[in-house]
């Protein structure tokens, strides 16, 4: 494998078929990391990484089996995943992230949850949409929905909660503040929302089309910018 030893640099993989050539000893990028536009990539797993200063984007991977980044914490720019489509659905493992400094994009991705969610994840100095992934068509036996974010205190900007299938609860119950508008709309077997530490939303709080929604905790919300029509 090749890292550049550009702070600035992306970093890059030889590929060989279906697995990336070893990764297995990269602990931290300096740059950004991308994986994408492979027809052939099945297997990305980079076990000891922690950290990664730039941007992470994992987009458009035709066989993709398996995202495995179980020990990575930090993420000093964005981290997106999306367009991943395989005939079934990949594992997401990021369940021990806990800071991303820029935005979280994670949409229109076949795709079953490593964890249930980001089950460690703490603070998004940006936005944070998760949509579509999966949609209520791709959910299967053993498919792990978005569900646990039970330790996410707060997001800098907007947050997305849209179409997403396989979980029937979402753990949201430490999140204390919003920056923007937040919605939370047409998740297919969401039957609980768990927001009881909620303070502060900086625009509207939408919750609509939950089609089995049966109890929704709002208890220590004390402050919505209604003025802010950003749909």
């Amino acid at each position: 494998p090749y890292a550049s030893a550009d702070p600035d640099d992306t970093l890059s993989w030889v590929c060989d078929g279906s697995t990336l050539v070893d990764a297995s000893f990269i602990e931290v990028v300096q740059g950004d990391l991308t994986v994408s536009s492979s027809d052939a990539l099945q297997v990305v797993s980079l076990p000891k990484l922690r950290e990664v200063k730039g941007d992470v984007t994992i987009t458009s991977n035709k066989l993709i089996a398996q995202v495995s980044m179980a020990a990575l914490t930090d993420v000093g720019g964005d981290l997106s995943v999306h367009s991943n489509y395989p005939d079934t659905s990949f594992e997401l493992d990021v369940r021990a992230l806990v800071n991303v400094l820029g935005d979280v994009d994670i949409y229109n991705n076949r795709v079953s949850w490593v964890g249930g969610g980001m089950p460690a994840l703490v603070a998004v100095g940006g936005g944070m949409e998760v949509m579509f992934s999966p949609s209520k068509y791709n959910v299967g036996v053993g498919t792990a929905g978005p569900g646990d974010f039970s330790q996410l205190k707060s997001v800098g900007g907007q947050v997305s909660f849209q179409y997403c299938g396989g979980a029937t609860l979402l753990n949201l119950m430490r999140l204390e503040t919003v920056g923007s508008i937040m919605r939370i709309h047409h998740n297919s077997d969401m039957e609980g929302l768990e927001l009881s530490s909620l303070d502060y939303v900086g625009g509207q709080l939408l919750i609509h089309d939950n089609a089995v929604l049966a109890s929704l905790s709002l208890s220590s919300l004390e402050w919505l910018n209604i003025k802010e029509y950003n749909w």
